[in-house]
This record gives C-alpha cells, sequence and structure tokens, in this order.
C-alpha cells in the first residue's frame, strides 16, 4: 500500500488533579572508627530544604492549589475535604485553613507589607471600604457589621497596587494609621467624616472640589431600578435638595424612580424614571440655579447698587476652542443627538456637569447643551 496522508482526529481529555506523596530520604553517617576507638562518634546527615510551613507536611503545590481552590474557583474548604476523602487522602478542612492562615502569614504579609511602602510614595491614592460579616469573631455577633478597606494607586502609577485591609469598624483611624505616611492626593467617595490626617484648606474651595468629584461619578453610568452606590446616594441628595423626601441609602428603588419621574416631568424630559445623561444634565443645572438662588438669600453685599464679587468663591466654566470654525451644542453626549446651536471659538458658558466620555454640558439659550470635551476647556475665574 502507497502512504496517501492521514485524518487528525482531536478529542478532550481531562487529566484530574494528582495527589501523590513526596518522599525524602536524608542519608546518616557516622565515624566508625571513632565508635570502635571509644571516641565521641559524630554523626552527619544530608541537608532538605525546609518545609512551608514549620511543622507541616504541606508541599508549596498543595498549599498554592488549596488557596486556588477556595480564593479563585470559591470551592468551599468542606468540599475539599469531602473529595480527598472519596480518593483515601485523610485531610480536614481544618488542617488546609491552617496552611492558608501560616502561609499568608509566613509569606503573603511580607510582600503585602512591601507593596504598602511602594504604595506610600505614590502622588497619587484611591481608598474605599465595603461591608463584610464575618463569622467565629471573638467578642462579636455573627450579624456584625465589619469592612474591608481597599488602597490603590492611580492608573498613571509605574506599578498597579492594590491592597486590602480587614477592620472591625469604618473609623476614621483606619485609613489614617494606613496612610500615615502618605504625602499626595488621596481619591475617595463622598465620606461622611474628615479624615484628620488631610490639610482641607480653605472650606469653600474644598466644597467646589468635592462637589465636581461628586458630579463626575454621579454622571459616569446609567442608573435605573435596582442599581445602587455612592453615586445613586449622590443623586437621592439631590433630589432631596429640589424637594423630594427620598431616604438616602444608596439603593434605586421605587421610591427613588417615582422621584426621578416627577423630575422628569417638571424639566420636560422623556418619564422614563432612569438617570441618563439627559436626566444628569438637567438636574445638574436645577442644582445649581438652587445653589445660586440659595446663595443670593444668605449674601449680603456692601454696596447694594454694585455687584461685587464673593471671597473664596470660583465660578466654573467652558472655554470653547477651535482650530477652524463654529463648535456644534447638542442636545447629548455625542454626535448622534440633534444640534441646539453652533458657537464661535473663544465662547465662554456655564459649566454644569462632565460625561463619562468626556463630553461637558453647558448652559446654552436658557437650557442645557453638550459640547465635545475635543473642543472644549474647563476653566474656572
Amino acid at each position: 500500500m502507497e502512504w496517501i496522508g492521514e485524518d487528525v482526529i482531536r478529542r478532550l481529555k481531562i487529566v484530574p488533579a494528582k495527589y501523590v506523596v513526596v518522599e525524602t530520604h536524608i542519608q546518616k553517617y557516622r565515624c566508625g572508627n571513632c565508635q570502635k576507638n571509644g571516641a565521641d562518634t559524630p554523626i552527619v546527615e544530608g541537608k532538605t530544604d525546609p518545609p512551608m510551613i514549620p511543622g507541616s507536611n504541606a508541599e508549596a503545590e498543595a498549599i498554592s492549589y488549596v488557596a486556588t481552590e477556595k480564593f479563585v474557583t470559591y470551592a468551599p474548604l468542606y468540599r475539599m475535604e469531602q473529595q480527598c476523602n472519596r480518593i483515601g487522602i485523610p485531610l480536614s478542612r481544618q488542617t488546609m485553613s491552617n496552611w492558608l492562615l501560616r502561609a499568608s502569614e509566613l509569606w503573603l504579609e511580607p510582600i503585602w507589607n512591601l507593596m504598602h511602602l511602594e504604595l506610600l510614595k505614590e502622588d497619587i491614592a484611591h481608598a474605599d471600604e465595603t461591608t463584610v460579616q464575618v463569622l467565629n469573631e471573638p467578642g462579636r455577633k455573627a450579624q456584625s457589621k465589619s469592612y474591608m478597606w481597599l488602597y490603590r494607586t492611580g492608573k498613571e502609577a509605574r506599578q498597579q497596587l492594590v491592597l486590602y485591609e480587614y477592620q472591625e469598624t469604618r473609623g476614621a483611624e483606619h485609613p489614617e494609621n494606613f496612610l500615615k505616611e502618605f504625602e499626595g492626593y488621596l481619591h475617595t467617595d463622598a465620606l461622611s467624616y474628615k479624615l484628620p490626617f488631610i490639610d482641607y484648606g480653605d472650606t469653600s474651595g474644598a466644597q467646589i472640589a468635592v462637589k465636581s468629584v461628586t458630579m463626575y461619578t454621579l454622571g459616569s453610568r446609567l442608573l435605573k431600578n435596582s442599581s445602587s452606590g455612592a453615586d445613586v446616594k449622590a443623586l437621592q441628595e439631590l433630589l432631596n435638595q429640589l424637594g423630594a423626601t427620598l431616604e438616602v441609602d444608596g439603593q434605586f428603588g421605587s421610591k427613588t424612580e417615582a422621584a426621578v419621574r416627577t423630575f422628569q416631568k417638571k424639566t420636560g424630559i422623556k418619564q422614563d424614571g432612569k438617570y441618563g445623561d439627559q436626566t444628569h444634565a438637567a438636574l445638574m443645572a436645577a442644582v445649581a440655579e438652587d445653589d445660586a438662588g440659595q446663595q443670593a438669600m444668605t449674601e449680603t453685599q456692601p454696596e447694594p447698587e454694585q455687584e461685587q464679587p464673593v471671597a473664596g468663591q470660583t465660578t466654573i466654566r467652558v472655554l470653547i476652542k477651535s482650530s477652524g470654525g463654529k463648535v456644534n451644542i447638542r442636545t447629548g453626549n455625542g454626535t448622534s443627538y440633534s444640534r441646539i446651536t453652533a458657537v464661535t471659538p473663544g465662547t465662554m458658558l456655564e459649566y454644569v456637569a462632565s460625561a463619562f466620555n468626556g463630553w461637558q454640558a453647558v448652559k446654552i439659550e436658557s437650557q442645557v447643551g453638550w459640547v465635545s470635551g475635543e473642543f472644549s476647556e474647563i476653566t474656572s475665574e
């Protein structure tokens, strides 16, 4: 027969994880002549690598496998215990738990400490916290609320670092201790307290800065029924400022949806109960107008016939710039939205908000319009 080729058939085969016992034989030697002559008999034995955990028979591969199964595939230790028992290996969940705890203390905690030192050298850091529930914690009920704090570097850092730190409370002393030697800028969400180790400087300026960040965060995604988070909480606070009576819990439920619909009806926007770009721009304009009205009611001018600037107050505006002709102002934050008007380069417009894609909301002809960030620049005066 003459060979004319071959067919290749491929089938998937899975080889289960293999459990093996590694035996290390350590050779021992003694001095035979010393023993015959009645002298002290020295014993010499070979050297071996120390165990990963002192007093434990776990190899590094066994510990890493258990850690991967638990923290990556979320397999509980009791299931791994049952799996081992089915193949005749008496490995308890308590033993595996001790492996993870001791290996973390001996090998991962030093790395965490080095990462911590590197993060403190950065110019920008981010911090946030979330609730967790811990079972069987000494001196605390299982229903007690605990917190996992997260710290990370900014996106421009040479080495991205993300660190988690468990604490029982949300107290300011935890970020204060963690960031004790940090000298850069800390980016957080709307904390309900001031961090004692940060110099906030002029109060009015700090309020403007925090408000700008809050507006940007609030408009960065579509909010609707079942959404949750700090941006929902910011939305509820702003709606309450305009007359709503919502519980500020960060949960976008039926009451928040109804409040959004009511606001949309008042401003002539499509009443879908969702908080998107158009509703965001209208809300920022309404809040800015409300803030201006409240400020006008509380301020006292030294010369009523002449308008005086308020000390410490910053007016945020948008400068239109272009190397070509006029720049379009649109009804939404994208070129697919219809055009309201076109303005010449150099025009200064009142700033309202920023969208996630870089477009700026501005006041134009008694309404809110949007201009591309490519042709605009936020400035202050």
